[in-house]
């Protein structure tokens, strides 16, 4: 019998985990094999299975809540900002042409040109950058200095949501995960006890028929279906 892999998501260990259960619950229910006395045994192992699944989906629904819409308005604020920085050097590049001096905000050009985005961090650096090369041009170009204060404004616009996102990140992201990691591990044990405690009175054929198939390298259930299941997938 294979064990979902520690690493999988929560929703998936949700579904693995409510696998079992639901195997459980049909031999508690349907096994004509089972003596009472392994009938009461099967009974109590499903109280223990499911406060396990309690437990970790009262960690894997704030988790999924943070990560589908407190993140996500934090990423909606870097690419905004990513946009002002982008936008604005493009508006000062743009003024510049006119004077031929074109290129001279952008000595990352190359780097660009290859493909490789700047990260909000080296882009709002570079916006400094570009508005203090601005600033040293406006002196004799005072047409361009309107392009000083665009290109300040998008790069701390930028660099306010970077931080914003990394404090995010610790503030509350990290404590979410690590009780959904704590609830994961809690499940796995609780389970090798339930195959220890199973297995010596009921044999190993019991425990391995309580086990779903899994496929993706051990990752996610196996299961034909359909497209909105993102916890179990089809064999391949």
């Amino acid at each position: 019998m294979e064990k979902l892999s520690p690493s999988a998501s929560g929703l998936r260990h949700l579904r693995w985990s409510r696998e079992i259960l639901a195997s459980l619950e049909a031999h508690h229910e349907h096994n004509p094999l089972l003596a009472t006395p392994d009938r009461d045994l099967v009974l109590d192992e499903i109280v223990k299975t499911r406060a396990l699944v309690l437990a970790l989906s009262a960690a894997v629904k704030p988790y999924r809540d943070f990560l589908e819409r407190r993140r996500t308005q934090f990423r909606g604020m870097l690419r905004v900002g990513v946009h002002l920085c982008t936008t604005a050097r493009a508006r000062a590049e743009s003024a510049l042409l006119v004077h031929g001096a074109e290129g001279l905000l952008a000595p990352d050009r190359t780097r660009r040109s290859h493909g490789h985005d700047a990260g909000p961090e080296d882009l709002a650096q570079a916006t400094r950058e570009a508005a203090a090369a601005m600033r040293s041009i406006a002196r004799s170009l005072p047409e361009l200095a309107g392009h000083v204060d665009d290109l300040t404004e998008a790069a701390a616009i930028l660099e306010g949501f970077r931080e914003a996102f990394e404090n995010l990140e610790s503030r509350e992201r990290g404590p979410l995960h690590a009780a959904l990691t704590a609830a994961k591990s809690a499940l796995h044990r609780g389970l090798a006890e339930l195959d220890r405690r199973a297995e010596k009175r009921l044999g190993k054929a019991f425990v391995d028929s309580l086990y779903p198939a899994l496929t993706r390298g051990a990752s996610i259930v196996a299961d034909a279906g359909d497209e909105d299941d993102d916890a179990a997938a089809a064999t391949t």
